[in-house]
């Protein structure tokens, strides 16, 4: 991918995922497709993880997840922070919460 971005690698995923799911009438049996579909989105999301790395992308997945857990609503990192641990450390989410808090909080006066 040129010019990449989060948001590329996110529309790319959604297609790829899309793509899959189009093959649902290639499976007889519904709990089979609904196995491999979950297995599809496990393979999927390493990818995601892989592009993310390969593009040095890491803070920007981040906010994106502290975005989409309305952690700046909540103040409250944990969700992000426990959903991430896998590829980012609690002081790595906290980091990108604070850099960022700022804009996306609006004070009360």
């Amino acid at each position: 991918m040129e010019n990449t971005t989060y948001k590329n690698i996110i529309l790319e995923f959604k297609r790829m995922l899309k793509e899959f799911e189009m093959k649902k009438s290639e499976f007889n049996d519904e709990s089979v497709f609904t196995a491999k579909l979950l297995q599809k989105c496990f393979e999927l999301d390493k990818w995601k993880i892989q592009q993310v790395k390969k593009h040095k992308l890491e803070e920007e997945h981040i906010l994106e997840e502290l975005l989409e857990h309305e952690c700046f609503y909540t103040f409250d990192v944990s969700s992000v922070s426990d959903l991430l641990e896998e590829y980012y450390t609690l002081s790595e989410v906290q980091s990108v919460f604070e850099k960022y808090k700022n804009q996306f909080v609006k004070w009360s006066d």
